[in-house]
């Protein structure tokens, strides 16, 4: 990333800016609030005011928040990059253990997959493969593949622990000095291996626990899975480079390497998070350790053909993540091994699904005190003799900033010609609220772990459900629109109303769209393509 001193201090000054200005603003919004109402004058209509009002300066308060946290990553950005060596100067070829956790996977993703690694120019490796597939056909099926590859095969029977059991299982079995986690969707680049082995040599430390690389994505051919690859660009791209800085980037899940020894004696993967990236992430940092990002792509991968199957993945992202802040926020706040500035980036990490989550609440909470005849009792802040919300600025801030930020991110990676879908990337990141509010939540009370009865990885959604709900919202908000124009057009809460309208018809389209999706044969023209373009054998019979 192009580094610039004045940039990154002018990002930190403007941060300062906004940090010390929501303070005031919401202790200002206190006081008006309270002092507008007598104990004399108390009523049910009063304390409805008086809660709606509150609950929305609490979210713009949280969204605020975590807008000037992304400034902060923002300005990271635009340190100066460490260069990586030369990995052909590395001095050392050690025993690395590659890891493919499945369960009733796609059995020619697996067997491209397998085919990748045993092409892969470094030899010192080797393979596991390690399941918990309730399919007897499909184990049976990865038993004879592995055979026929010549690599390591760990079955399990039981849905308990997920992922995160599937990789202490193998984690007791590997002999590698660094293992490697791929998914079966990824294939892992020729030279990935002696580039992350090339960190960690020119690194030199023996506290760094991990290397976070990042994806080439090859299926970003639609509206929606192009959003998702910007989305990824800004994770990869913005987040991990600056936290890199700071050496604390966050595991994905995939495309990463470790030191084995430090998470054997870590205690391995936690098993009570559905995010066993995230948790592994905390408990390492928590101890003492720190981790890194290589800013190359290290595997290619797909994103979900589907939109129900992405939002799926996001109520386990949403709970997992989420769930860090009550699983760890004791031990974040009593650590000696962390500093201040570190203790409060591990809590805002926890707090970036409710902070997003919060959007749509205010929207609902703006639409409720609208029908209820409730004021929104907030400063005055006029432009040009137009009375400006200020309860809407925060939100649009902390949006704006994310838009910003998968600007750099798209600069970043050479993927600025994508410019044109941040407008659909925009909406659909907004839509994503609709469904992050129930399990953030679910994650804070501790309902529905991966401990509870039934508890499943990915719950997928019902169109049959979602899709009425998503029409009856858009014609509340609809309707709320029109009769805020016609009663009030100077009053700007038709605006939030208009974005809620729009995001609820765009999602029901999409929605829509996935039925005339087959995810299956989609998966298997992409890997048939990569096996042809890399001269591999095509005939298989998982041909299907």
């Amino acid at each position: 990333m192009y580094s610039s001193n004045f940039i990154k201090n002018f990002l930190y000054v403007v941060a300062l800016f906004f940090f010390i200005g929501i303070w005031l603003y919401v202790f200002k919004s206190l006081e008006m609030i309270f002092t507008k109402y007598s104990i004399q004058s108390f009523s049910g209509q009063t304390l409805l005011s008086i809660f709606f009002n509150l609950l929305v300066l609490l979210f713009e308060l949280i969204t605020a928040l975590y807008g000037i946290f992304l400034l902060i990553h923002t300005a990271l950005v635009f340190n100066k990059t460490i260069e990586l060596q030369d990995y052909s100067k590395l001095k050392d070829y050690p025993l690395v253990s590659l890891i493919i956790p499945t369960f009733n996977p796609d059995m020619y993703a697996i067997e491209t997959n397998l085919l990748n690694l045993s092409s892969l120019s470094y030899k010192n490796k080797e393979v596991y493969i390690t399941d918990n597939s309730d399919n007897p056909k499909i184990v049976g099926q990865l038993e004879e593949l592995c055979k026929k590859f010549q690599v390591n095969f760990l079955h399990r029977d039981g849905l308990k622990g997920f992922k995160a059991r599937n990789l202490n299982d193998v984690l007791k079995r590997i002999k590698g000095k660094y293992f490697i986690i791929i998914d079966i969707d990824q294939s892992l680049k020729d030279h990935a291996i002696e580039k992350f082995l090339s960190m960690f040599e020119q690194a030199n430390d023996d506290k760094l626990a991990f290397i976070q690389g990042r994806f080439d994505i090859r299926n970003a051919n639609t509206i929606i899975r192009t959003s998702i690859a910007i989305l990824y660009t800004f994770f990869y791209d913005v987040i991990s480079l600056a936290k890199s800085y700071r050496k604390t980037v966050l595991f994905n899940g995939s495309s990463g390497c470790f030191k084995t020894e430090l998470v054997r004696a870590s205690g391995g993967f936690p098993e009570n998070c559905y995010t066993e990236d995230i948790a592994i992430s905390n408990k390492l940092l928590l101890q003492g350790y720190h981790s890194t990002y290589l800013n190359e792509a290290v595997t290619t991968a797909l994103v979900p053909w589907k939109l129900s199957v992405l939002l799926s993945s996001f109520w386990r992202w949403t709970h997992g993540g989420t769930s860090c802040l009550p699983l760890y926020g004791k031990d974040i706040m009593k650590s000696k091994e962390i500093s201040i500035d570190k203790k409060v980036e591990f809590l805002m990490n926890s707090l970036s699904f409710i902070a997003i989550s919060g959007i749509l609440i205010v929207f609902y909470s703006l639409l409720c005190m609208y029908w209820l005849n409730i004021d929104i009792i907030r400063p005055d802040f006029i432009i040009f003799g137009f009375p400006f919300p200020l309860y809407l600025f925060f939100p649009t801030f902390t949006s704006l900033n994310h838009l910003l930020n998968c600007l750099i991110g798209m600069w970043e990676s050479k993927t600025l010609h994508r410019i044109l879908y941040l407008i659909p990337y925009s909406f659909a990141s907004i839509a994503i609220s609709i469904f992050i509010v129930i399990p953030s939540y679910y994650a804070l009370l501790g309902i529905k772990g991966p401990d509870s009865p039934n508890s499943r990885w990915n719950r997928k959604f019902s169109l049959q459900r979602v899709i009425p709900l998503l029409l009856v919202n858009f014609v509340i908000f609809t309707y709320s629109c029109y009769d805020a124009v016609i009663h009030n057009p100077l009053n700007m809460l038709w605006t939030s109303f208009i974005l809620m309208s729009v995001i609820s018809l765009s999602t029901i389209v999409f929605l829509l769209k996935d039925l005339s999706i087959n995810d299956t044969k989609e998966e298997y023209n992409y890997f048939h393509e990569y096996r042809k373009q890399r001269g591999f054998v095509l005939e298989s019979e998982f041909q299907t």
